[in-house]
């Protein structure tokens, strides 16, 4: 539990799926939401004040449970038995292996071949946006910039799966409300990943150039390299 409560407060937005044996647990507020998400049984473990409510599924059937729940918009954090418990000396190590996302899908049987699986990132200058927008699946990677009263229709345009935004912005009533109406999954990030020079250094390091005039943006280095942060890290 002292292992779980460590990932849990690390990352604290997402669900966690604790592997244990042949099943993956999850605990406390994360297991009464996965109960209901996946119509599984809610079961617990202890009594009295150490109670915790326990909801699990086989590891041989992670796939299209995980993919329920990205639909359903919500974050996932994987935590892996890091060595063999045969072998294991004391307490198996775990760690997270893992956080998928809305937007960060890899496996082809969570995505429609027939449409992108956008996740966008999103910084305003004023009175204009500059969006940025990867498809992990497919490698494509670009970048716009446009009114703040465009949006929805930007939104409604490509469709993004998650949206990535700075803190700063999350507080922001309005976008948010813009945002929610087009149904897209809400991910925050610390404002120093949107800062000039560590996007700039990011796109640089990352696409091995001197320069991005070649890539014709200005406005939107700051939204292309906090993702480009966000999909590395």
């Amino acid at each position: 539990m002292q292992q779980f409560v460590s990932v849990k407060n690390t990352h604290p937005d997402c669900i966690v799926l604790f592997r244990m044996g042949d099943f993956y647990e999850t605990f406390y507020d994360d297991a009464k939401l996965v109960s209901k998400e996946l119509d599984i049984v809610l079961t617990a473990r202890g009594s009295g004040e150490r109670r915790a409510p326990l909801a699990g599924i086989p590891y041989h059937s992670l796939e299209p449970n995980l993919a329920k729940l990205v639909k359903n918009g919500h974050k996932v954090a994987i935590v892996e038995q890091l060595e063999d418990p045969k072998l294991a000396k004391g307490l198996v190590k775990r760690g997270v292996v893992r956080i998928v996302t809305p937007g960060m899908v890899m496996e082809q049987s969570m995505l429609d071949e027939k449409r992108n699986n956008y996740i966008m990132s999103l910084y305003t200058h004023g009175d204009q946006c500059t969006a940025s927008f990867c498809d992990i699946s497919t490698g494509e990677f670009f970048a716009a910039t446009f009114q703040n009263e465009q949006l929805p229709a930007i939104l409604a345009r490509f469709s993004p799966a998650e949206c990535i935004v700075p803190a700063s912005l999350a507080v922001n009533v309005e976008f948010l409300n813009t945002l929610k109406q087009s149904d897209v999954a809400i991910s925050t990030m610390e404002d120093r990943f949107f800062r000039l020079e560590h996007c700039k250094n990011q796109l640089l390091n990352h696409f091995k150039v001197h320069t991005l005039e070649s890539f014709g943006i200005e406005l939107e280095t700051q939204s292309a390299g906090a993702l480009l942060s966000h999909i590395i890290d």
